[in-house]
């Protein structure tokens, strides 16, 4: 929003009571920009690592600007997404997700559109879209380097905009 700043910074550090090697992390604190106010993104979040897993999102719903973020749970390794008080930084679960989900798309008002997952010992990579409450394989594709990625939103509604590299479209000769 007008009056709020996310600030995502990163540092190359290890969690050892974790198990987490040495590696890049990243971090996000919220700046009020009328009271100078900071606040640690997912901090005080009970058994949250504050920690930014992946990209943040900002939409517009009912309760006006919203983060979302995933997170990684400590008790359960569970990598969920969070909603995000812009006041005190914690995070409410709204969607569970694991290590294999990639990417995700949200909707303007928050819901999940969909969700991208990639399992590394195959190279498979899979959309998948809610259908009657239950996440539905879509489409899937092996690629494993240059995987798939979601743009964004696409111009009409429940539509999602994908990049890639898809030679089976191409024209031959």
């Amino acid at each position: 929003g007008e009056g709020r700043v996310l600030v995502v910074a990163s540092g190359t550090r290890a969690i050892p009571m974790l198990g987490v090697p040495k590696m890049e992390l990243y971090f996000g604190v919220i700046a009020d920009l009328a009271t100078g106010k900071l606040v640690r993104v997912l901090d005080g979040t009970q058994d949250v690592l504050p920690v930014l897993y992946g990209s943040a999102s900002v939409r517009r719903t009912e309760a006006g600007e919203t983060l979302f973020v995933r997170g990684v749970t400590l008790t359960t390794d569970a990598i969920d997404l969070y909603r995000i008080d812009l006041r005190n930084g914690r995070g409410r679960a709204v969607q569970p997700m694991d290590r294999e989900t990639d990417d995700y798309v949200l909707d303007r008002a928050g819901g999940l559109l969909a969700r991208a997952r990639y399992v590394e010992h195959t190279g498979v990579w899979t959309m998948q879209l809610p259908r009657n409450g239950r996440f539905r394989d879509a489409w899937s594709v092996t690629e494993p380097i240059d995987t798939p990625h979601f743009l964004g939103m696409g111009r009409s509604p429940r539509t999602v905009v994908i990049e890639a590299d898809r030679p089976d479209l191409a024209g031959g000769d």
